[in-house]
């Protein structure tokens, strides 16, 4: 198989689960050594752990656990990975999360949690890896940010959830 990412460095968040996993393995396949953050409990460190088996564990993949709501995480991130591999080339923002919650009794506390998570988190992670390829030379990388077809067409149980995706 063509090695289409040899030698990249790639970070990737939310990245032990669904569509993050699926991208870290074939970033891994096509020759990046990957970064990947995912929440810091339990649940998420065994996942983690079931990826590095599937992926070897001679496979250059490190973790770094972190809740993106908080600035700092994206920081800590591109930090780690620069101190491992000395670059960021590709960044990925993929956490999110979608509680389903009815409009007419959804809680502040939902609204504010998913915001934090898919929009704030996303921009903060995503500043702290432009700052890197700003700083780094050669300049320059690719950033990508995974949304939803709910951010073009809403749907029930998800009226904070498709402003967070479009936004």
């Amino acid at each position: 198989m063509a090695q289409l990412l040899d030698g990249r460095i790639a970070i990737i968040t939310g990245a032990v689960t669904g569509i993050g996993r699926a991208i870290a393995v074939e970033y891994l396949k096509h020759g990046a050594k990957v970064a990947v953050n995912y929440f810091p409990d339990d649940k998420s460190t065994s996942q983690f752990q079931e990826l590095q088996k599937e992926v070897g564990e001679s496979a250059p993949l490190i973790a770094v656990a972190g809740d993106i709501t908080k600035p700092e995480t994206g920081q800590e991130l591109v930090r780690k990975t620069v101190e491992k591999w000395g670059r960021v080339d590709i960044f990925v923002s993929n956490a999110g999360v979608c509680e389903f919650a009815d409009f007419l009794t959804i809680s502040p506390d939902l609204v504010d949690f998913t915001i934090k998570t898919n929009l704030n988190g996303a921009f903060f992670a995503v500043q702290a890896g432009a700052q890197q390829m700003a700083r780094q030379e050669p300049k320059g990388g690719s950033i990508i940010g995974i949304s939803s077809i709910s951010a073009l067409v809403g749907g029930a149980g998800q009226t904070h959830y498709t402003p967070t995706k479009a936004g």
